[in-house]
């Protein structure tokens, strides 16, 4: 297993411990503040990181490389962890999770048509076994009952979160396929933060925006979540795409749906019922099949 493998199937298992605290909490904040607190923790942490290991937080590069990944972050952080976190409320994290598989596909199709890299018939074929599970997924009710949105909604949110994700990490790989992990990420999320703030005072009062930031019962559930599901995560990711293709590290991340519903069903007592476990069946099959 190369290092980027490494890193790519750490990734999933970081970020499926994310989802399970941010579940936890997604009763009792709304998207957005959760959102911006998990991004600006993130941030903090990974300038605290660049600090103690001296790495250089302006390098000399050119300024589009700067935009290219504020753009990333504001579509990959800001936007789609947004969409996410919407969806996340009414889905629960095993049905999440296969929403989720539709990220494998989306990114290797903007890989094929922003980089250039060449799709495999069986690439057709597992993205179709991902349509399967997620049109499956579709039929079955929200796991919150009392959620705002409806379930197919849910789902279409989740979907457009996975191809925002994905074209954030596509468009960016030309500049963090040659520049520090820490920084290119560092770069992302001033962007991920800097869209949330002003969008947060729009749409809630302000109070509601920072709420995540202010001591709760839900603080460390909060805070737990932005550690693995954001500072982990992030690492591991941007490391998995920049050491191998963006293909076979999107599919290694997609182990992330075994680990959710695993832990979905240890710590959130989530069931895990016939038509549920047909969908996770197909959806993983998809992602193999996709890998190969």
């Amino acid at each position: 297993m190369s290092q980027g493998e490494i890193f790519a199937t750490a990734c999933g298992l970081s970020w499926a411990m994310g989802v399970v605290f941010f579940t936890r909490v997604s009763r009792h904040f709304s998207p957005l503040a959760i959102n911006l607190y998990k991004n600006s923790f993130a941030l903090l942490g990974l300038l605290l990181t660049m600090f103690f290991l001296a790495d250089e937080l302006f390098p000399n590069r050119p300024a589009m490389d700067y935009w290219i990944l504020i753009f990333s972050g504001v579509l990959g952080l800001g936007l789609a962890d947004l969409l996410f976190l919407m969806s996340l409320r009414t889905l629960g994290a095993s049905s999440w999770a296969i929403v989720e598989c539709s990220y494998s596909p989306l990114v290797i199709l903007c890989g094929y048509l922003l980089l250039a890299e060449r799709l495999a018939w069986l690439d057709y074929v597992g993205g179709f076994f991902i349509l399967m599970a997620i049109t499956l997924i579709s039929l079955e009710r929200g796991a919150n009952g009392g959620s705002v949105i409806p379930h197919w909604r849910a789902i279409g949110l989740g979907v457009l979160s996975m191809l925002f994700t994905a074209i954030g990490v596509v468009v960016a790989k030309p500049v963090y396929q040659d520049a520090s992990v820490l920084w290119a990420n560092v770069i992302r999320l001033v962007g991920g933060v800097g869209v949330l703030i002003p969008l947060g005072h729009l749409v809630l009062p302000g109070q509601r925006v920072w709420s995540c930031f202010k001591p709760s019962k839900h603080f460390w559930l909060t805070t737990a979540g932005a550690f693995f599901g954001s500072y982990l995560a992030l690492i591991f990711w941007l490391a998995g795409m920049k050491y191998t293709l963006v293909g076979k590290a999107a599919i290694l991340n997609q182990l992330s749906t075994v680990f959710i519903v695993l832990l979905a069903l240890i710590f959130l007592k989530e069931r895990l019922n016939r038509s549920k476990t047909v969908a996770i069946i197909l959806a993983f099959i998809g992602a193999a099949l996709i890998c190969l």
